[in-house]
């Protein structure tokens, strides 16, 4: 049984629909991080199974149990589902230890208690000893660990995180991505992580739900999503930094269309697929070569140092293709290169944020 099944479920916001008919289900002990850029609805999927917002249509169950439908509302405090808010929402004027007892307080569970389970969450959490601190007196991921703390106390069925690390540095966001990973796995919790972060959700989830303009368009295992995703809009926000326009020139061909050069290059294809299309690129896959058949030239336009390696503007015809080198090319350098793994999107799947599908991919 999953640990939570969204069906058909709608959102609207004044007559603009924000959530749009999506399907959706979390596993037991599963990680599934919702990931999307700002705006396309990931967090109002998360506070309408939190019960924070009320769905215009659909159906949401917690481990078999319906908590919203058609007449039926399920109030927050009665679903037991643990939430942590991209803001912390720690209590400035309670202690760590209040904070994070006070769910068991509010449950009527007696002070004895109350102490212990506080006292071994904030173990789990990596806190011992901090618990007559304030908020004030925390760093911003001791405050997080604070929430994630309160959260975990209540032992809740499903644990929702918000965007729960975007207000730490860069450094303690990779420790704790680990922390909550590790967490996680030995406590073997099933956790719903909203991020706009595809770094964030390809290192900590065990599947992503990619979701653009209130709809889903994927919903696979990281490597899948990464290395196949369902269509151009999964494939530019998973890191595809160019889309060239080409046109099927056989089986697995497809040729270039860059003005006057028209290359042949390898590309896996659908079967029976034809016509036009663009080739999804990143820049990481993109690499040098002195020769070849399906070598590219173009002249070095712009280069940058990012710390060991170069990465360089390549232009080609009226295109400008990225590419990564640790060669210390210069501007104004006439190189050959070949574009790696490419994959290929039919003109009819092209979507681009503000105009996707009204379509939900399981």
């Amino acid at each position: 049984m999953p640990a939570v099944e969204l069906q058909n479920l709608w959102k609207d916001f004044h007559s603009v629909p924000a959530v749009c008919g999506i399907h959706l289900s979390v596993q037991e002990g599963e990680l599934l991080a919702l990931l999307g850029p700002s705006g396309c609805g990931k967090t109002t999927t998360l506070r309408t199974v939190a019960g924070f917002e009320v769905p215009t249509a659909g159906e949401i169950r917690i481990r078999g149990k319906t908590v919203s439908g058609p007449g039926h509302f399920v109030p927050p405090e009665a679903r037991n589902v643990g939430m942590v808010f991209q803001s912390y929402a720690v209590w400035p004027h309670m202690t760590v230890e209040a904070n994070v007892a006070y769910p068991l307080k509010l449950r009527g569970v007696p002070p004895a208690e109350r102490r212990e389970r506080t006292r071994r969450v904030l173990e789990l959490v990596q806190l011992p000893g901090l618990e007559f601190r304030f908020p004030h007196q925390l760093s911003g991921g001791q405050q997080q660990r604070v929430a994630l703390a309160r959260a975990l106390n209540m032992e809740p069925a499903v644990l929702l995180l918000d965007e729960p690390l975007s207000n730490l540095d860069a450094q303690l966001r990779k420790e704790m991505r680990l922390e909550i990973k590790a967490l996680q796995r030995r406590l073997g919790i099933t956790i719903l992580y909203v991020t706009h972060d595809q770094e964030e959700a390809l290192t900590m989830a065990d599947r992503i739900a990619v979701m653009g303009s209130g709809v889903i368009h994927q919903v696979a295992p990281p490597e899948e999503v990464f290395e196949e995703p369902a269509d151009r809009f999964v494939a530019e926000f998973m890191g595809c930094t160019t889309f060239l326009p080409c046109e099927v020139a056989g089986v697995n061909r497809v040729r270039l269309l860059l003005g006057e050069e028209a290359p042949t290059v390898s590309c896996p294809l659908p079967s029976g697929v034809s016509g036009r299309g663009v080739l999804g690129i990143r820049a990481q896959e993109a690499h040098l070569i002195r020769d070849g058949s399906e070598a590219l030239t173009g002249r070095v336009t712009l280069r940058t140092y990012r710390g060991g390696s170069f990465e360089v503007r390549v232009q080609v015809g009226k295109h400008v293709i990225p590419l990564i080198t640790t060669t210390p090319l210069r501007e104004g350098d006439t190189v050959q290169f070949a574009l790696g793994p490419v994959r290929f999107f039919p003109d009819v799947s092209c979507a681009i944020p503000g105009e996707v599908p009204q379509a939900t991919v399981m």
